[in-house]
């Protein structure tokens, strides 16, 4: 969802991605508001300040997520429709594993 950047987490799973050095494929749903980009980056400070502070027993802080979002965000995202049905699903699992087998999401994402 357009809300993904903001759930805690969520960016621990991105984090701990980036910092493994394990490649990821961004994918934005067409109809996806893009929550975490339209915010200012005073904005974006704040609620990595105030809602992603439950990460920090587990070793994440402030300096590990906004490289990670960067880097994720750098990349341009697979575009999906929205799934409206199971005939969207596996259109869209179709897509995601093609892009995979052929190399080209992988080449987009490290």
């Amino acid at each position: 969802s357009g809300e993904t950047l903001c759930r805690p987490w969520c960016a621990g799973e991105i984090v701990t991605a980036h910092h493994c050095k394990i490649r990821m494929l961004p994918m934005r749903l067409c109809d996806d508001g893009e929550v975490w980009t339209r915010m200012s980056s005073i904005e974006q400070d704040q609620l990595v300040q105030d809602q992603f502070q439950v990460l920090r027993p587990h070793g994440i802080n402030l300096d590990h997520i906004h490289p990670a979002f960067d880097a994720l965000l750098q990349k341009a995202p697979m575009e999906l429709p929205l799934i409206r049905g199971s005939r969207d699903l596996w259109k869209a699992v179709r897509a995601i594993a093609a892009a995979t087998m052929t190399g080209e999401a992988l080449n987009n994402a490290g």
